[in-house]
């Protein structure tokens, strides 16, 4: 797998699992993020209001096909981690997350699973960078980060690491 790390906010890969796997894992069941992460989200830069943006949680155990593309990962990134949780996430048409940092996970892998057309904007009290990305990235979630309002729903599967610092991916 080929990364290239961006100034400590987050490694671009080449990598793509079978994305229709990860479809397959996708129910018509998603909540709203401000309803199911309303305490977590409440420290976001706009006062905690994710517009359009929702949730779906995948509960342990994990089915195999999901496992075997979360072993690959850390196979890759020679890494073991005991605290992990994966998520969709789905922005609809002009919606938002706003800039926050994150207060459970330390790092995480993000794979568009949809056309991704909202830029992932990420920023320190030096840099700020912006990229729309095709392939999984691994994101320092320490440093502030967000989403701009896509052009269409943009789905991601999100794996947040409670017990990897993202120092340990590089």
């Amino acid at each position: 797998m080929k990364k290239i790390l961006h100034n400590n906010f987050f490694i671009e890969t080449d990598y793509l699992p079978d994305i229709k796997i990860l479809h397959e894992e996708i129910t018509d069941v998603w909540e709203d993020a401000n309803i199911a992460w309303g305490e977590y989200i409440s420290n976001a830069t706009n006062g905690g209001n994710m517009s359009k943006f929702f949730i779906q949680e995948i509960n342990a155990p994990y089915s195999d096909k999901i496992a075997s593309i979360i072993t690959h990962i850390f196979s890759e990134f020679s890494i073991t981690s005991n605290d992990y949780k994966c998520t969709f996430f789905k922005i609809l048409p002009n919606g938002d997350m706003p800039l926050h940092v994150d207060q459970k996970s330390t790092c995480s892998f993000l794979i568009p699973i949809t056309n991704n057309t909202g830029a992932l904007c990420v920023q320190n009290e030096i840099d700020y960078e912006e990229i729309i990305y095709n392939k999984m990235i691994a994101l320092n979630t320490l440093i502030q980060h967000g989403v701009k309002p896509p052009s269409e729903d943009r789905i991601i599967f999100h794996i947040g690491l409670r017990d990897i610092n993202f120092i340990d991916l590089i």
